[in-house]
């Protein structure tokens, strides 16, 4: 009796560790499975943002550059290097947090703010804008209700601008032809616009994460000032996109012989490749 008692306590123990590792198996699977659908998704998301073919559209990382004081302009004369080569367009993007000298005493922005970033470390500093600043000719290869030759300067009263479009959310708040300063640097913008569920890259990862809306955000281009900045264009590794019809070989070869003689180390990648491939979880310098 004594040893029947053993024996389904036993096998009690034993199948109850085997439904534990067939529940473990399934939790391991639904994950594995879940995520492969959610960078589909997001692949899928992230593919329809682009116009061109996407095998002719490459992403540039930058991992070393031997004149770091001088980092600015080594990315601007290897986006002009690449830009010299007919029929190709080589243009980045970058995201930042930006504080604009005329809106510190708009109480209706402010508010705004408040209640946007409430519950984020923003809510403490409403006067924060997320501008997403560009070289114009990425509109050239990406879906987007705006054209390079809007973000052609701006003459008024003799001084020249640069123009910036608003989220739709600002429509009550800043007005057409409102001056905006940018404190950093004092390049001045004039309000141009405003764009309503419009999408851009997520700046957390242009090519794994899925696009964001910009009804929240300003858009604008680089001031000249930031064309060569190095601390703005360090920020665009991972977001400087050549559209070209040359081959890949050809074309990353092109790109790394110039990154060479510039002291830069790159990695260039088609976007095909990496969406289609995983090559963000495999990839190496």
């Amino acid at each position: 009796m004594s040893l029947a008692i053993k024996t389904i306590f036993h096998n009690k123990r034993r199948s109850l560790l085997i439904l534990l590792l067939n529940i473990i198996s399934f939790l391991l699977f639904l994950t594995t499975v879940t995520n492969a659908l959610s960078f589909h998704v997001q692949g899928e998301m992230v593919k329809k943002m682009f116009s061109s073919d996407l095998k002719k559209i490459y992403r540039i990382d930058l991992s070393y550059i031997e004149d770091a004081e001088n980092a600015g302009k080594k990315i601007d004369e290897l986006k002009n290097f690449i830009r010299s080569d007919l029929g190709t367009i080589c243009a980045a993007y970058d995201e930042s947090g930006e504080y604009f000298t005329e809106l510190k005493n708009n109480t209706s922005y402010l508010e705004l703010n408040k209640k946007s970033y409430a519950g984020t470390f923003r809510e403490q500093a409403p006067l924060i804008a997320e501008v997403i600043f560009i070289d114009p000719s990425i509109l050239k290869i990406i879906n987007f209700p705006l054209q390079p030759v809007d973000m052609e300067p701006i003459k008024k009263e003799g001084q020249i601008y640069l123009p910036i479009y608003l989220g739709a959310d600002f429509k009550n708040v800043i007005s057409v032809g409102d001056v905006l300063t940018l404190s950093r640097n004092n390049a001045k913008y004039i309000v141009k616009g405003y764009i309503d569920s419009a999408k851009w890259f997520n700046d957390s990862d242009a090519i794994t994460m899925p696009p964001i809306s910009l009804n929240h955000k300003f858009i604008a281009p680089f001031s000249e000032i930031d064309i060569t900045d190095t601390i703005t264009q360090q920020s665009t590794a991972g977001k400087i996109f050549v559209s070209t019809d040359a081959k890949t070989l050809d074309i990353v070869e092109y790109i790394n012989s110039k990154a060479m003689e510039l002291g830069m180390k790159v990695r260039v990648t088609s976007i095909r490749d990496f969406l289609n491939n995983g090559l963000w979880t495999t990839i190496k310098y």
